[in-house]
């Protein structure tokens, strides 16, 4: 049986000294100041592990605060994991992470060209 994830959103009260509270629901993800998210890794294929190799010393998972813009997409699919620390995403949900992922190299190359000139 696995875990039902967890997800925090912040949203700021108004003003300049406004603070971050938990809120449950937005209907505007630009109305949040932080998403909170659990960070996967990617290991092969379909399959991501939840201990990444940033904390896998430690044996322990990541997690990372998020400003709404930089959220990149959400799963349409629920995910599989196999009894351990790696959980399968959908073969959809793969070809957006695939796709999303050969951006992040077509960037970089841009960058880098970019800086040579």
């Amino acid at each position: 049986m696995g875990r039902k994830p967890v997800v925090c959103l912040y949203s700021k009260s108004g003003g300049k000294g406004g603070k971050h509270n938990g809120v449950t629901d937005s209907s505007n993800i630009t109305a949040l100041s932080h998403i909170g998210v659990q960070v996967f890794e990617h290991s092969h294929f379909r399959w991501f592990t939840q201990i990444p190799s940033e904390t896998a010393r430690l044996h322990t998972r990541q997690f990372a605060l998020l400003f709404p813009m930089c959220l990149l997409l959400c799963l349409q699919s629920p995910v599989e994991t196999n009894g351990t620390k790696a959980v399968e995403i959908s073969h959809n949900d793969f070809l957006e992470f695939k796709d999303l992922s050969g951006g992040l190299k077509r960037v970089r190359e841009a960058l880098h060209k970019y800086g040579e000139e």
